[in-house]
């Protein structure tokens, strides 16, 4: 167990208490965003460390609660090894929301959808369900209902898990200009037939694919027409409004951008609820941008960028609109990046990985030069492997105009597109208009 470092900071403490029909079941506690590291009491007793500055931390504090009053500190740490990893982060504190909920006591801990769309017709729906229980049962059963139809498998005992195949059907397809979403619903009912726990999810069938060098969607050749997003607020720093959201993402579809990169480090949950539905592609990065390029070819630090990998995975993984996984920031490699997308493409084969700003493609599917002009990108094309489409990530038009290198795109079926280096309205007006009517 980490110790708490001497330059701590008491950050938040409060009183609470469980309401009566909480009794008897689990308590958690999550907390969305809070960083560079913290430590998590309650009641005085350490529950928790967490150093991914932007990534989820959840706890069952159920062990450490008492039946009237109950205290809960979090201190907030200037300084950890996690930094090393976020050292072009700014300097955060609890940036998203914190919730404390209620779980029965045997529950859905974790649910993988695996919702893509047969290759015959790209209109057939296929769906895979993997849902992992919290501990083991002694009876009962999983129920799974979409499209009116349900399917139920029965639990062993000593089961923890179980898999499921129902059949959908033809389905309308999601994607970035028809974001259609289905409501999923899984139900756990225990031995006497009584539903326990119950989730609900919306969920998109489309299927991301690389076929002769080309990045498709659903098996159509895919125009990223993207912009790089950092969250940041003018009226709330590091928090981000929902409402903030709603319109950035507005004003992005009105613009006639289909895609979003996520800066330096993931997203705010409901925005990609907002990317699934209003039908903005994501690519999107876990928390791994640090100044010493160098940690990333040291095995020491390997466990430490797994973790921000997998987190970044589990968390985002049943989502549409995430279409592109991105390793780190741009420009960095090493021997922990090529570990990291050995790992993600043994986990999820049904997204593509792409390693940005690199001249020589490595450990990627998805060549990604930084900030070519259009003249380059055509020499550049002629030296990577055929078998990779091309998608740079931050491009700027400066050596020539977007129209030159939308030109380009329309004459080079493997340049998929691009990502404009950043979102500045009245510095990007004048290449707007441009940008707009190249929109599909």
């Amino acid at each position: 167990m980490h110790q708490p470092f001497a330059d701590s900071i008491l950050v938040l403490q409060r009183n609470f208490t469980l309401p009566d029909h909480w009794i008897g079941r689990r308590t958690v506690v999550s907390f969305a965003a809070a960083g560079p590291a913290f430590y998590l009491y309650v009641n005085g007793r350490q529950v928790g460390y967490s150093e991914d500055s932007k990534t989820p931390a959840e706890w069952d504090i159920t062990r450490y609660l008492r039946p009237s009053v109950n205290l809960m500190e979090i201190r907030l740490l200037c300084n950890s090894t996690g930094n090393l990893l976020e050292d072009n982060i700014p300097v955060g504190g609890i940036t998203r929301s914190i919730t404390l909920y209620s779980l029965p006591s045997i529950y859905i801990s974790d649910l993988r959808i695996d919702a893509t769309l047969d290759t015959s017709d790209y209109l057939t729906g296929r769906l895979d369900i993997m849902v992992d229980l919290s501990r083991e049962v002694q009876g009962g059963s999983v129920e799974v209902e979409i499209l009116g139809r349900s399917t139920r498998k029965a639990l062993r005992p000593g089961d923890w898990f179980v898999s499921l195949g129902p059949e959908v059907g033809l389905v309308e397809p999601w994607s970035d200009t028809s974001p259609s979403l289905y409501s999923l619903t899984v139900r756990l009912i225990d031995a006497t037939g009584r539903e326990t726990h119950r989730l609900v999810k919306y969920i998109g069938f489309r299927r991301v694919e690389i076929r002769q060098g080309q990045l498709r969607l659903n098996g159509h050749p895919l125009e990223i027409r993207g912009l790089n997003r950092i969250e940041q607020s003018p009226l709330g720093g590091q928090h981000v409004s929902r409402d903030e959201m709603r319109r950035t993402a507005t004003i992005f579809k009105q613009l006639g951008f289909n895609a979003v990169r996520t800066l330096r480090h993931p997203p705010d949950d409901y925005w990609v609820h907002l990317c699934d539905s209003l039908g903005i592609l994501l690519c999107l990065q876990p928390t791994l941008c640090p100044s010493d390029a160098t940690l990333l070819d040291d095995s020491r630090w390997l466990n430490p960028v797994l973790d921000r990998v997998v987190n970044l995975y589990r968390r985002y993984r049943n989502h549409p609109s995430v279409v592109v996984w991105c390793l780190a920031a741009d420009g960095l490699t090493g021997r922990c990046l090529d570990d990291a997308y050995r790992f993600l493409r043994s986990k999820d084969p049904s997204r593509p990985i792409l390693a940005p700003s690199l001249w020589s493609p490595r450990a990627t599917d998805i060549a990604s030069p930084p900030n070519p002009s259009p003249a380059l990108l055509r020499r550049y094309l002629k030296n990577i492997p055929a078998h990779l489409p091309c998608l740079p990530v931050m491009f700027t038009p400066t050596a020539g105009s977007l129209d030159d290198f939308w030109q380009l795109v329309r004459e080079e079926p493997r340049l998929s597109g691009a990502f404009l280096s950043d979102f500045q309205l009245d510095e990007m007006a004048p290449i707007l208009s441009s940008f707009k009517q190249h929109e599909n």
